[in-house]
């Protein structure tokens, strides 16, 4: 999954969650203006996509099919 920060903003780090909580994917973005997380390997379902940034964080749902 692709991860863009908008206007001059810089990411930190980018992870995925599983719903019960477990980080079951990151990586470090630390100034980046984008970023990839494989979500190669986790099987179909819902997680939760977490972006800290230098603006703050951001938090969103997505389905895996």
């Amino acid at each position: 999954i692709w991860v863009r920060a908008q206007g001059a903003h810089a990411l930190r780090r980018v992870a995925v969650f599983s719903v019960s909580g477990q980080e079951v994917a990151a990586v470090s973005a630390y100034g980046a203006d984008q970023a990839e997380v494989s979500l190669a390997g986790l099987p179909a379902g819902t997680y939760v996509l977490r972006v800290w940034a230098d603006t703050g964080v951001a938090t969103h749902s997505f389905t895996k099919q």
